[in-house]
């Protein structure tokens, strides 16, 4: 009889989930709480105010406009994560001692759990898009790495809903990490540049070691992961589909092959192309 057998990914990620509980029981529950409150308000604010800053910096220290807008956001994160991270360690510190202090604790390893389950999805999800098999087959044959990659879908939910429409949004492809200007659900009602019907947004849906999105077109029945709709191409690729192709040019998505590429027709809804 085979055994319950580890591989190196198993022990990667059993480390890594010990040592983020062990984390999160000394620090508690509400100073991590503000720490991530503040990550992800100094992430927001840095994506709305970084180009004041970088103006401001440029005017000011006559920097470049793009090294200012990276140090303005850079300043603005650390900023502000650091300042609410503060008020959370001064929390900690005065309370201890006390007898709120154990419940705060196993809260804090419970939190400190979540956290290790989030930074190692996103770490595997960055693992399967690098194009090296030397980290697909160990994920592939992981136990522990299967369970949390079932939760990838819910990942792409809380970025979508926690995230403002004007935030990129984190996406995995077979071209690598992609940052990508939507949320998935808006690809329902897009226009295919195949045959110019809507489509349907199907949701995440697993395909080999990741989950995708997936629309479907009920005219010419081509499935894609966006890129073959106008709407979605603008969206990953930041250019109107004819603008690369034209029209004689042929395209076919790379995660949800069909069974022969197409050409790009119609007009583009999103900047009125034609051709």
């Amino acid at each position: 009889m085979g055994g319950f057998r580890l591989n190196w990914v198993d022990w990667l990620i059993g480390g890594c989930f010990f040592w983020l509980i062990f984390r999160g029981y000394c620090k508690g529950f509400v100073e991590q709480l503000f720490e991530l409150l503040g990550s992800v308000c100094a992430l927001v604010l840095g994506f709305y105010f970084y180009q004041k800053a970088g103006s401001y910096l440029a005017s000011n220290i006559h920097l470049s406009t793009p090294l200012a807008n990276m140090i303005g956001f850079i300043l603005i994160v650390v900023g502000i994560s650091g300042t609410v991270g503060f008020i959370g360690r001064h929390w900690h510190e005065m309370n201890k001692n006390e007898p709120v202090a154990l419940i705060d604790g196993a809260l804090g390893a419970v939190l400190g759990a979540f956290k290790a389950a989030v930074i190692i999805i996103m770490l595997l999800l960055i693992a399967i898009a690098l194009p090296w098999n030397y980290f697909h087959s160990p994920i592939e044959a992981s136990s522990f790495a299967g369970d949390l990659m079932r939760l990838a879908p819910y990942f792409y939910i809380i970025q979508d809903r926690s995230l403002p429409p004007d935030i990129p949004r984190l996406v995995v492809s077979p071209e690598g990490l992609q940052l990508r200007g939507m949320k998935e659900q808006n690809l329902e009602g897009a226009t295919c540049i195949a045959c110019g019907a809507k489509v349907h947004y199907l949701g995440y849906v697993k395909e080999g070691l990741s989950y995708y999105p997936q629309v479907y077109c009920p005219k010419c029945h081509r499935v894609s992961d966006g890129c073959l709709t106008f709407e979605g191409y603008h969206a990953i690729y930041g250019v109107c589909p004819y603008e690369r192709l034209g029209t004689m040019g042929v395209i076919d998505c790379k995660v949800w092959p069909n069974l022969k590429p197409t050409s790009v027709h119609g007009k583009c809804p999103v900047c009125g192309r034609t051709q």
